[in-house]
């Protein structure tokens, strides 16, 4: 699957690996777009199991907040959409990291168990 690159910036973090952002599309045209971060599992915020995964999930959001929010950001996406009409996107901080390799890095990906 051909991957396209975009210069975007996150208007909203709606959890740790969900994202809305305005997405240049080219000739002064932006949208604002669903994007899934590829890769990344977050915790659950919205019917976790238990508490622990509720906070857990909290804090991949805050961290996610963090890094993200009113950044300008590159998307690595397909042109297809997927599942509840939302982008996998791969995500690249303003400064080079990969987002992805940063949340999972520093504990933020879903556990099996808690």
């Amino acid at each position: 699957m051909e991957l396209y690159y975009y210069k975007a910036t996150v208007d909203r973090v709606v959890d740790g690996d969900t994202i809305d952002a305005s997405v240049d599309v080219g000739f002064g045209i932006t949208v604002t777009q669903r994007f899934r971060i590829e890769g990344f599992d977050a915790p659950e915020t919205y019917r976790p199991r238990n508490e622990a995964e509720k906070q857990h999930g909290e804090r991949a959001t805050e961290r996610a907040v963090e890094l993200l929010m009113n950044k300008n950001i590159i998307i690595k996406s397909s042109k297809v959409p997927g599942i509840y009409g939302r982008y996998a996107a791969e995500i690249i901080l303003e400064d080079g990291r990969n987002f992805t390799e940063v949340m999972i890095r520093e504990g933020y990906e879903k556990r099996h168990n808690y």
